[in-house]
């Protein structure tokens, strides 16, 4: 006769498979919300110490005369243009 329980996964390599997958899905979206809001304060137009254009056709002028068009929501009335000092 064979014995049953050699056969196949056991409960405990299940249950702790089931348990690595979780933390690890929990981990993975800890992580995501982190380098989204990181990515967000790196990116951001005041971060760069910067200021959002009153508009894209008007440009950038003194004391901030370098545009740059940058990623998020901070400058979305200017259609994303930051006017940056010249240090």
């Amino acid at each position: 006769m064979k014995n049953k329980s050699s056969e196949g996964l056991s409960i405990s390599t299940i249950v702790i498979a089931a348990l690595a997958l979780t933390v690890l899905i929990v981990l993975m979206i800890i992580f995501t919300k982190n380098i989204s809001t990181t990515n967000e304060n790196l990116g951001g137009c005041t971060a760069k110490g910067g200021q959002c254009a009153k508009s894209f056709k008007d440009g950038c002028s003194e004391p901030y005369p370098i545009p740059l068009i940058i990623s998020g929501s901070e400058c979305k009335s200017a259609n994303n243009l930051c006017c940056l000092k010249v240090k």
